[in-house]
């Protein structure tokens, strides 16, 4: 046993440790049934419409306990934000890859300003819905949203929709029984060219 070692307290943060401990509790502890469909079942109940990030509003899905549930609590994504608020600039365009409700969106309709643009994809027609609400809340003249899914063909295929992650939508079949819908999808690349 080496002990506690203080030289590394600087490089874990509050927010990472509060950050992995909801994951824990909700990934793991939370896991079984029935402790996961009561506890999305009060995550939902918990939803308030919108949030603010800053200048940036997003409005949330209020059937998505994953997604919204850890945006509403304060653990979505901790690290990857603070190097998004670092890397997009003034003047810039940002691409949003399966952008759900559309938080990268309004941070960085915020953060490239006028002079810069995002161009958001989102096929799943419900978190679509949301993210043009989003885009409406921050009366943003610099997005343009697409609800097409990247791929390498422009084609449609399904989308399997998770029930309570719709951050995990996916173009492939899993073991679990999903839903599917059908949606268009375009190479990037020829989206951007036009």
């Amino acid at each position: 046993n080496r002990g506690w070692n203080p030289s590394l307290c600087g490089l874990v943060s509050q927010a990472t440790i509060m950050t992995f401990l909801a994951e824990f509790v909700y990934c793991y502890l939370l896991r079984p049934w029935p402790l996961r469909q009561i506890t999305n079942w009060i995550i939902r109940k918990l939803l308030p419409e919108k949030l603010r990030f800053e200048e940036a509003i997003v409005i949330l899905n209020p059937h998505d306990p994953v997604v919204s549930g850890a945006l509403h609590f304060g653990v979505y994504e901790k690290a990857e934000t603070q190097f998004f608020k670092s890397a997009c600039i003034n003047g810039m365009t940002f691409l949003d890859v399966g952008a759900n409700v559309g938080y990268y969106t309004a941070l960085g309709s915020h953060s490239v300003g006028s002079a810069g643009q995002v161009i958001s994809l989102e096929p799943d027609p419900e978190s679509f819905s949301y993210l043009e609400q989003t885009i409406a809340a921050n009366k943003s003249g610099n997005v343009q949203a697409y609800q097409i899914a990247a791929s390498d063909r422009t084609t449609q295929l399904p989308l399997y929709i998770s029930t309570d992650n719709r951050g995990d939508n996916r173009l492939y079949a899993s073991s679990e029984d999903r839903t599917e819908v059908l949606v268009n999808t375009r190479p990037i690349d020829e989206l951007l060219f036009e």
